[in-house]
């Protein structure tokens, strides 16, 4: 079965606190690591979560990710979750889900 190319974007879901409370330059981080998630993973919803490689994907150093990555992983609710080596978005599971429904 073919993986969906895109993933709905809600208005809703982006203007979450959680996301709004990222600065501006760490909501582009975690826009683009949600679209590698999707594209680049077999469930669409994880990567690996390695700082090195994390730092490359971005086109950052490591030391300028790491401080996107405590703002998208605010230590009271991190919007990501660290599994298993992965960092996996409910979000984007629950899309690649319904889009397999469909």
């Amino acid at each position: 079965m073919n993986k969906a190319p895109a993933f709905q974007f809600f208005a809703r879901d982006w203007l979450d606190f959680r996301v709004q409370r990222m600065s501006f330059a760490a909501q582009g981080a975690y826009i683009k690591l949600l679209c590698f998630m999707w594209m680049d993973s077999q469930d669409q919803c994880s990567i690996i979560d390695n700082n090195d490689f994390l730092a490359r994907a971005m086109g950052t150093t490591v030391e300028e990710w790491l401080r996107f990555r405590t703002e998208i992983q605010c230590e009271a609710d991190p919007i990501l979750e660290e599994k298993n080596g992965l960092l996996v978005s409910a979000r984007l599971r629950h899309e690649a889900a319904g889009q397999r429904k469909r």
